[in-house]
């Protein structure tokens, strides 16, 4: 069960950011400050390849972790998909 969650997992994160490449703009707003305005900008491809790094390696201590792990492998997964969520909104 393990190994097919985090390759169901593995596919999401490759989807998302395929998706991204194509709708996503050039420049991605990453931090929003308190009166609402962006704050920090980030290249469209460096911004990918980091959060799909992340995705990787949780999925990745996901599948080779023990099983302290496991729980908190698994939500870091469910964070790193929200953060991907996130990042659309914010750029869309």
């Amino acid at each position: 069960m393990n190994k097919r969650i985090v390759i169901v997992y593995f596919a999401i994160i490759i989807i998302i950011n395929i998706i991204g490449l194509f709708i996503l703009p050039d420049r991605l707003v990453m931090q929003i400050n308190t009166s609402g305005e962006a704050n920090w900008y980030l290249n469209k491809y460096v911004a990918i390849a980091f959060l799909a790094g992340l995705g990787f390696i949780g999925g990745w201590i996901a599948l080779v972790g023990g099983e302290e792990r496991k729980s908190k492998s698994y939500l870091t997964m469910i964070i790193i998909v929200v953060v991907h969520i996130i990042l659309f909104a914010f750029n869309l």
